[in-house]
């Protein structure tokens, strides 16, 4: 049995298990993941945690650090894309647990490992884009899709977001009203419309975004991968926010940008399932 680092001992602040009373659920695997995970996250967020959230930022080199190590792919939902992980050389997390042994477990986890510092910005920072933005693509995108954008992603080299919520609907997803209608020689969508509350955005290149392609309704919805940083037509604002400052949240206006029909995540008209699908891991993180 991997041997556990010492829990803090303020009463009732670590897990049950990690205070050494037995559980059925926590494997050998689990413990040596927690184990490297507190030393590592201990290291490169919560040691300076407070000092980048008081700064409403988080430095460049923090993401880059967590890539390098494939400390972003935690954020993923349980199981992880394995084939896609592994085609990438990320066989394993720290050296601490191989990515085909992932559940949510090792997902809980990291999440209490990440939240230790009691602030959700820097830590919101690091994982929501990875954690939201790109599983629609995994789990609906064509392979010329995947292929396009996953590696990039999942490495950390590129960075996304998840643009939902707008100013007209708040998270009625059913009436967004952000529109994307097809050019007249049905090469691109011309997107047009506002995002807003959007984690992560003012530092994404991508974006999954909700937008509207048929009529009023869940049924004239479907999702797309829309560039963002430096495009065309795009402009972006931080927003100063209480809970989260150093998180990134942005609003988004779209003003005629021309996005390839090539980056449709699966099928028009089905955006309202993608992303109620997708609630299912965010809302669970």
């Amino acid at each position: 049995m991997a041997q556990q680092q010492n829990p803090t001992p303020i009463p009732f602040s670590e897990p049950p298990w990690l205070n050494g009373l037995p559980s059925p659920y926590y494997t050998d695997s689990h413990k040596r993941w927690q184990k490297a995970c507190r030393a590592f996250v201990s290291t490169n967020l919560h040691a300076q945690a407070f000092e980048w959230d008081s700064a409403e930022t988080l430095p460049e080199h923090v993401f880059q650090t967590f890539a390098k190590a494939n400390m972003l792919i935690p954020s993923l939902p349980a199981p992880l894309p394995v084939e896609w992980l592994k085609k990438l050389g990320m066989t394993d997390i720290l050296g601490a647990v191989n990515v085909e042994e992932w559940d949510y477990i090792h997902t809980a986890i990291y999440c209490d490992e990440m939240a230790r510092n009691g602030l959700s910005g820097p830590s919101g920072s690091l994982t929501t884009g990875m954690s939201f933005g790109v599983p629609p693509i995994l789990k609906f995108g064509n392979k010329q899709l995947q292929d396009r954008f996953l590696p990039e992603l999942l490495k950390g080299e590129k960075r996304t977001c998840i643009a939902i919520t707008e100013p007209g609907a708040g998270s009625d997803v059913a009436n967004i009203a952000t529109e994307a209608m097809k050019s007249e020689d049905g090469k691109h969508y011309i997107v047009n419309g506002t995002k807003k509350w959007i984690t992560n955005g003012i530092w994404a290149d991508y974006s999954t975004m909700a937008v509207r392609t048929g009529g009023p309704g869940p049924g004239g919805l479907s999702m797309l991968v829309v560039p963002l940083k430096g495009y065309p037509g795009v402009t972006m604002r931080r927003l100063k926010v209480a809970g989260q400052i150093s998180a990134g949240t942005t609003y988004i206006e779209l003003d005629d940008v021309k996005v390839p029909v090539e980056n449709l995540i699966g099928e028009e008209g089905m955006g309202m399932r993608y992303v109620m699908t997708n609630f299912n891991h965010e809302r669970r993180r």
